[in-house]
Parts: C-alpha cells; sequence; structure tokens
C-alpha cells in the first residue's frame, strides 16, 4: 500500500471548498488524507512531495450519462451529422445507423472502447455508461473507468413488452443492473418492475425524461410525430394509453421518483414538475452538447438551482453529440446559462455526478476520505475567480494528467488505467 506523499501545486481545487492557493493534498494509503495550504501540510511533514508548479488540482470528472456503444454510429456518418430538423427525425437517423453496424459488421466494440479511452484521457474517472447490448458492460471499466453500466431496457405494445419481460425473467442475469430508456418507450408494468430491481440492487435508476416537443406530446395526448415513429417501429399497437400529464408527474405516479433516480435531459421540464423532481429529491442530468446538437431546447437551469436540485452533467453519446468531453458541456452550460456560476458549474461535473452515482465518499472532490485518484491540469489563473472562469470555459478542453499514488511510478497521462 502506497505510503504518505504530499502534492503541491499553485491552485488546489477542492470543489466542496474554494479553490486554494498554494494548496497541498496529503494522499495515503489509497485515500485523500488532508487538503489545505502548502504551509500548514508540510509544516512537519517528511515523505515524498511531487511539485506540480503549472498545474491545478482538482478532482477527476464525473460523466453521469453516457452510451459508450453508440460510438460507430458517428463512424458511419449516419447518427446526427447535422442538428436534427425534430428528435423523431434523429431517432430514424440513429436506428438507421445502428442497423448498419450490425449488417456491415463494424467493430462497434472497439470503437467503443476507443471512446472510452478518449474519455479517461479528457479527465473523466467515473461514469454511468449504459447500453441496450449485454456485449456492453465492461466498456467503460476496461478502459480503466470506474463507475456502473446499466443494461436499457425497454418495451411499450404487448408484444415489445412481454419480450423485455421475458428476458428480465430468463436471459439477463439476475446480478446485471437494469434501467428504462424513457416513458415513451417503456409500458408502466416494466417501468414499476425496473425500478424496483434497481431498488434492489441498490444501483440507480436511470431514464430519458422531457427530452423532446415531441415525447411532451405523445403522453399528454397519445398523438403526434412520437407516435407515428413508434407505429412505424412495429411498437404502437394501442395498449399504451397516454397518461395526460408531463413526464415527471406519470413516473411520480407509479412511484418511481426518489433520491436514486436520475431524470437525463430534462429539457421540456415545466416548474411544477421541477419543484416535485426537487419534493422527491430525485436527480437530474442535463446534456447540453446532445441537446443542441438536437435542437430540443435548453433546461430551466435557473428554476432547478432554485428548487433546489443539484445537476450533474452528462455527454449521451457520439450519435447525439460531437465529443464526450465534460469541459466542453460546462462550456456550453455556461453558453446556455451565462447566470450560472462556475462554481457551480464545476460542482455539476464533479461533486453532483459523484452523488447521483452513489460515489460521493470516492469521488467528486478533494476531501479526505475521497480516492487519490484525481487530476493535474494544465492552467494558470492569479485569482480564484479567474481560475474557476477557465476551468468551466474551455470549449477543446484542458491538457491533464492522472495522479497516481505510488512514488515509485511516473504520474501517466489520463487514458492509463489505475
Amino acid at each position: 500500500m502506497a505510503g504518505p506523499i504530499l502534492h503541491r501545486a499553485p491552485w488546489v481545487v477542492p470543489v466542496v471548498r474554494p479553490p486554494l492557493a498554494d494548496g497541498a493534498v496529503l494522499a495515503a494509503g489509497g485515500r485523500i488524507q488532508a487538503v489545505g495550504p502548502w504551509a500548514e501540510l508540510a509544516a512537519g511533514f517528511f515523505g515524498p512531495v511531487r511539485d506540480y508548479p503549472d498545474q491545478v488540482l482538482m478532482p477527476g470528472l464525473v460523466n453521469a450519462h453516457g452510451h459508450l456503444e453508440l460510438a460507430g454510429c458517428t463512424a458511419l456518418g449516419q447518427g446526427a451529422p447535422q442538428p436534427a430538423a425534430t428528435f423523431v427525425h434523429w431517432l430514424r437517423g440513429l436506428l438507421a445507423a445502428r442497423a448498419k453496424v450490425g449488417v456491415e459488421g463494424t467493430d462497434w466494440v472497439g470503437l467503443a472502447q476507443e471512446a472510452g479511452r478518449g474519455m479517461v484521457a479528457r479527465g473523466i474517472g467515473l461514469a454511468l455508461d449504459t447500453g441496450n447490448a449485454l456485449a456492453s458492460a465492461g466498456l467503460w471499466q476496461g478502459q480503466g473507468g470506474a463507475g456502473p453500466f446499466l443494461l436499457e431496457v425497454y418495451g411499450l405494445g404487448r408484444q415489445s413488452k412481454t419480450a423485455a419481460l421475458q428476458a428480465l425473467a430468463a436471459t439477463i442475469p439476475a446480478s446485471q443492473p437494469v434501467t428504462a430508456h424513457a416513458p415513451y418507450s417503456t409500458a408502466a408494468e416494466l417501468l414499476v418492475l425496473v425500478k424496483e430491481r434497481s431498488r434492489r440492487l441498490g444501483h440507480p435508476f436511470s431514464i430519458h425524461l422531457a427530452e423532446s416537443p415531441e415525447e411532451v406530446e405523445l403522453l399528454a395526448t397519445g398523438r403526434g410525430p412520437m407516435q407515428d415513429f413508434l407505429a412505424e417501429r412495429g411498437f404502437w399497437d394501442g395498449s399504451f394509453v397516454a397518461p395526460g400529464c408531463g413526464g415527471a408527474e406519470y413516473l411520480d405516479r407509479l412511484d418511481l421518483l426518489d433520491r436514486g433516480t436520475i431524470c437525463v435531459h430534462g429539457v421540456q421540464l415545466t416548474g411544477r414538475e421541477i419543484d416535485l423532481l426537487a419534493q422527491r429529491r430525485a436527480g437530474i442530468c442535463l446534456c447540453p452538447g446532445s441537446n443542441r446538437r438536437l435542437g430540443v431546447g435548453k433546461p430551466r437551469l435557473a428554476a432547478m438551482l432554485a428548487a433546489g436540485l443539484a445537476p450533474a452533467l452528462g455527454t449521451d453519446s457520439l450519435a447525439s453529440n460531437d465529443r464526450l468531453c465534460l469541459w466542453r458541456e460546462m462550456a456550453l452550460l455556461r453558453q446556455d446559462h451565462p447566470g450560472v456560476t462556475p462554481a457551480q458549474v464545476l460542482a455539476m461535473a464533479t461533486e453532483n455526478g459523484a452523488r447521483l452515482l452513489g460515489q460521493a465518499g470516492s469521488w467528486g472532490s478533494l476531501a479526505p476520505g475521497r480516492r487519490d485518484r484525481f487530476l493535474a491540469v494544465s492552467c494558470q489563473a492569479a485569482t480564484a475567480a479567474e481560475l474557476e472562469n477557465r476551468l468551466t470555459t474551455a470549449l477543446e478542453g484542458l491538457p491533464c494528467q492522472w495522479v497516481l499514488p505510488s512514488p515509485a511510478e511516473e504520474d501517466r497521462p489520463c487514458g492509463s488505467a489505475w
């Protein structure tokens, strides 16, 4: 087990407290022992010291929503090369791309692994990966990342719902964490069963919610472009009864909203629904890059923060986003919501995501007890305000490396497995 090491940098960004000028992080035994001013932590310390004269020490980034298995759709140029005319238009393109991947035997696993390595290289250490194929389990962890893989199930009409229920009973391993795709693609009975399973296994229940106007129309009226699309796919047989309300209220009627639920996107949430999520202490994950590319709008972030929600950030997939990069997501979020503070945005990309994934004791901040895997980021600033601004406006990302515990090892560049 690694002995104590003191890491010193011009700036340390704990996230749970303001940035520290000339700060230090003391790590030992795989965990952070102390974070504070260099002069205070160095007093009486006689172990090895690592200096980062041109870098900032901060927690690894947390991607609270992604789909690595869709990396091949962008490679085929069929995912969403331009901002989609409508969400349903994009869905048609996505499914066409996925079909082509299967028919032509594209190495989608290799592309997903490459995308995972890219995430680690951009400073993402913890992520929640979701996918429709059991073969996707382990793609993210295999590239050095931490965090769960959730198998996404769906089934709206009688036939597709029955197939999903049979798979849960006989095909999908009982230990495999599962989640539901969305309220417009998953029947109520299936939603409830999957949520009960997530509670039993103790993993997050992540669901796409209020992502597009078409979704809102379908749930409110049972009609519209989404209904047409589902009918085209053979998923609409008239058995789904529109709840006549928004997605958040619908999930609440089914007792699906609680601390373990992560509502992804939330672009179309009303003020009443935002308050409902806050009352139920449900989580929210925003995906600025994906929402911008799909043209579905912007979430009501100010209302979310005022209600007491603590949004996390996600990249979604390379079928709906240009890059799987949290630096870019922070910058886009600030462009879309200039009233939010840099400190709030940093928390969204770190601490808030770790909480949603149930990993706040290990990831998301620099504090005693957290894992001693954190970032050294190339970024210089004269003041704390300037530093936080630069960290949250780097559209192209910032060079970074993972800090490792053992003094016998050189710090590896991002992308190395731990």
